[in-house]
């Protein structure tokens, strides 16, 4: 684990904390296992994961045993109901653009399941369309912002602005994170 603890020590210099660990779940109990001892060790409070229903179980024990949150993405919210009611560690981490992609409100998403979330991708898209630049799409980022702030709900945002942009990865960034702070002041 001292790989992951210099990892930690590099950010904690740099005046930065790592906030989720954002894994791939392996296969077996000791795999799992090692990837909640890592976030440990980087610092993390959570884990973030697209988990497989095959694994649901598994991940409810180690989250269980670690009492650390683990943020499901998704994409099946009958599967996401199932998966939640497995372990009192396991909260949304929705997308708002990639629901607005599927045609889903993402506001009365947020809206309505607030408290299950622990996070959630800060993204702008089209319905049915792709990504955009932020507050040039149908995502409600605003909206979904101000409703966050209202509520005072300690859900983190992450930002992802996987649109084609015209500067460089750290400029778009850039541009998405004053696009949130302006909204939220």
């Amino acid at each position: 684990m001292s790989y992951f603890e210099d990892i930690r020590s590099t950010f904690e210099k740099q005046g930065l904390r790592i906030k989720s660990y954002s894994v791939r779940m392996g296969s077996s109990e000791a795999e799992i296992d090692r990837l909640f001892l890592m976030a440990k060790a980087l610092g993390a409070d959570s884990l973030v994961t697209r988990l497989p229903a095959t694994l649901t179980t598994m991940t409810a024990a180690a989250a269980d045993k670690h009492r650390m949150i683990v943020g499901l993405q998704f994409s099946d919210l009958n599967e996401l109901k199932q998966q939640l009611a497995a372990s009192q560690y396991f909260r949304m981490d929705p997308d708002i653009g990639d629901l607005t992609k599927a045609k889903i409100d993402a506001l009365q998403f947020v809206q309505t399941n607030y408290a299950s979330m622990y996070a959630f991708d800060l993204k702008d898209a089209m319905p049915g369309g792709p990504s955009v630049p932020f507050g040039e799409g149908a995502a409600h980022m605003k909206e979904v912002l101000q409703f966050l702030k209202q509520k005072q709900a300690p859900i983190t945002a992450y930002v992802d602005c996987d649109y084609a942009g015209t500067g460089r990865s750290p400029e778009e960034v850039e541009k998405c994170v004053s696009y949130a702070r302006d909204i939220i002041g």
